[in-house]
């Protein structure tokens, strides 16, 4: 059996591709293929067949009803904060091949949201693709549930790790309903978004919680099949490969995919892997299987001779048009693009014997899948993306550069970086993005890029060759940070390093804490103008005296923000004034106390200080006294606050 495996950078390059497309915000920059062409328009009721003969009958809501033996009552609803998205005039688009519909845009939560579903029709599978269009400059979490009711109740359930309840290792599940049996596929294999599911009784609930960048696009993607044997469904899921099934999709639409992250650089390398044989294809398309014997491989990049020992390497796919040019995918996520010298593939065939087949005469060759060199090949580094479509991997703290920003310029650090974005679509901008979320605009000098390989040879480029930089994946929450968006769209993630600033109103002039605000706007028409929101709901407005304001990204580099390219600052944790919190802090103090009348009457004032303190005792719900703990979280629970775990 052969697995169609398409080369994934997971995550990092995903998120950088789609940097420039959430930077820009405008509609238009959505990129080619998010929705189908809107020439083709039909009412609802609509029927389409898979390619096993099945019915998918969809309503306004691009929800399924019937199904094989009416197992549907109503199946594949998108709930988003308990709503079900649903066409507005009971029109939906379809593609000119009659394979794929689409409804939207549906209001919710801030985001546009559009339903994509396509019918397979050489297999017996569809697709659905919920795309969510975030039109704020705040970031979005959007709680999704997949909603399905059935005539026939679920009478067992089977995961894809052969559990009767899905678990952190199951990215599908089947279902069984009294001859009727149904594959879900939820997620990708070892995915970092995955949903919670429920499947009993008449319904099944997958919940996702899905995040929408300010001003960006994700895409929610699922998979269901019908079958009347679940032995029919289980090999519909050995077989299944979504590389292959979202082969259809632009590779900037696949990226946006949050479930089922694939593609990276500036093509796809596809592989057609065996589990069982290492496998050469011949361009005149033959197939043969056996083992690969060659030791080494000695490739010509444009950077330098390498050699490449034949462990560390997954397969090779010709260049089209290129004799002997190769692209060898490598261990870690690596591609090296470049002539084989000595090009020729020695395979030993199970029958016996030896065949030595030249590069000239292969389409692609791979190793089989095995626990050495699986069928997903992982990016597990940091790796520069060029161009020329080489992905290679480096050591970050060798990388030495400067990003240049209108703020001044900064040094950046690869222990506090995803990705750099070097995408000359985004009107020659560069964008870093850092770990804790924050996005800035740049370039990136100098404008040769000298650094070593893990390979071994150095990279010396020029920067126009590059398509981006991606740091080993890592990510910090950024709910309890100070949150700053810039009139170029930009957002950054940190504390106001500021001790004070001066606000001049029409009644005086007065000092301001950062701690104490929660909020400030700022005019578009008179920059340092601001109306400022305090830690206790009142509201200032004037002119900040000062022109920049300094901000430290954490982690990351400080900046002197100019007042006139600040849009808004948002601060989540602000405090009291400082005689205020020392009066929280005392009465704290007391909820131990010896006597029981002295802790009532610190509880009772507490209470009475008001939701703002909230702040100060969320500091102390894990506090080592019981009781301490348990008073603290009657207060909360009083003022209206919830309380973690």
């Amino acid at each position: 059996m052969f697995k169609h495996m398409m080369l994934r950078l997971l995550c990092g390059l995903a998120v950088l591709a789609c940097m420039s497309v959430q930077a820009m915000g405008q509609t238009k920059k959505i990129p080619n293929g998010l929705h189908i062409p809107q020439g083709n328009q039909r009412h609802f009721n609509v029927t389409l067949r898979d390619g096993t003969g099945k019915q998918w009958q969809f309503q306004r809501y691009l929800n399924v009803y019937s199904g094989l033996n009416y197992v549907y009552s109503g199946g594949l609803y998108c709930q988003v904060s308990g709503s079900n998205v649903r066409s507005s005039n009971n029109m939906v688009w379809m593609n000119n091949a009659g394979d794929e519909i689409e409804i939207g845009p549906y209001t919710r939560n801030n985001c546009q949201i559009y339903r994509r579903a396509k019918v397979y029709r050489d297999r017996g599978l569809t697709r659905w693709m919920d795309i969510f269009v975030n039109t704020t400059s705040s970031k979005q979490v959007v709680p999704v549930r997949i909603y399905t009711s059935l005539r026939r109740g679920v009478s067992r359930v089977i995961t894809s790790s052969g559990a009767s309840t899905f678990g952190k290792k199951d990215w599908a599940f089947i279902t069984e309903h009294q001859g009727v049996s149904l594959l879900h596929v939820v997620c990708r294999k070892g995915g970092k978004v995955r949903p919670t599911v429920s499947a009993a009784g008449s319904t099944i609930n997958v919940n996702y919680s899905i995040t929408v960048p300010p001003k960006g696009v994700a895409v929610l993607c699922y998979f269901e099949a019908q079958a009347s044997s679940t032995s029919e469904l289980q090999k519909t899921l050995s077989k299944f490969n979504a590389s292959h099934l979202l082969s259809d999709l632009p590779s900037a639409v696949r990226m946006l995919i949050v479930n089922f992250r694939s593609g990276g650089g500036i093509e796809d390398i596809t592989l057609d892997r065996s589990g069982t044989a290492d496998v050469v294809i011949r361009k005149n398309g033959d197939v043969i299987s056996g083992k690969i014997t060659n030791k080494e491989f000695v490739i010509e990049p444009f950077f330098g001779e390498l050699t490449l020992p034949a462990d560390k390497v997954i397969g090779f796919v010709a260049v089209s048009g290129q004799e002997s040019t190769v692209h060898a995918v490598v261990e870690g996520g690596q591609v090296i693009t470049g002539k084989l010298k000595n090009a020729v593939i020695t395979l030993t065939i199970p029958t016996g014997g030896e065949l030595k087949i030249p590069f000239t005469h292969i389409k692609e060759c791979s190793y089989r899948i095995s626990k050495a060199k699986s069928d997903d090949v992982l990016n597990s580094g940091s790796l520069i993306v060029l161009r020329t479509g080489d992905r290679l991997a480096f050591d970050p703290s060798d990388l030495k550069c400067t990003f240049r920003t209108r703020h001044g310029p900064i040094k950046l650090l690869g222990k506090d970086l995803r990705g750099i974005s070097l995408d000359h679509q985004n009107r020659g901008v560069h964008r870093a993005l850092f770990v804790n979320g924050s996005m800035l605009a740049g370039i990136l000098e100098p404008e040769k890029i000298v650094l070593p390989l893990k390979l071994g040879p150095e990279l010396n480029v020029s920067r126009n060759m590059i398509l981006a930089i991606y740091f080993a994946e890592k990510e910090e929450d950024d709910s309890a940070k100070t949150h700053v968006i810039l009139n170029n769209e930009d957002e950054l993630f940190g504390r106001l390093v500021d001790k004070a600033f001066e606000v001049i109103t029409d009644f005086g002039t007065i000092s301001v804490k950062p701690e104490n605000v929660t909020e400030i706007s700022f005019s578009v028409q008179d920059p340092g103008q601001a109306t400022i929101k305090m830690w206790d709901g009142s509201t200032l407005r004037g002119k900040l005296r000062t022109k920049t304001l300094r901000f430290a990204v954490k982690p990351g580099p400080e900046l002197d923000l100019h007042v006139g390219h600040i849009v808004e600052i948002v601060r989540p944790d602000a405090l009291p004034p400082d005689k205020t919190v020392k009066l929280v802090e005392k009465y704290i103090a007391m909820l131990s106390a010896a006597n029981y009348k002295d802790r009532q009457e610190a509880q009772e004032e507490l209470i009475h200080m008001g939701p703002t303190i909230a702040p100060l005792l969320l500091e102390h719900v894990k506090d080592p006294d019981l009781e301490v703990r348990q008073r603290i979280r009657n207060i909360l629970d009083k003022l209206g606050v919830k309380a973690p775990g």
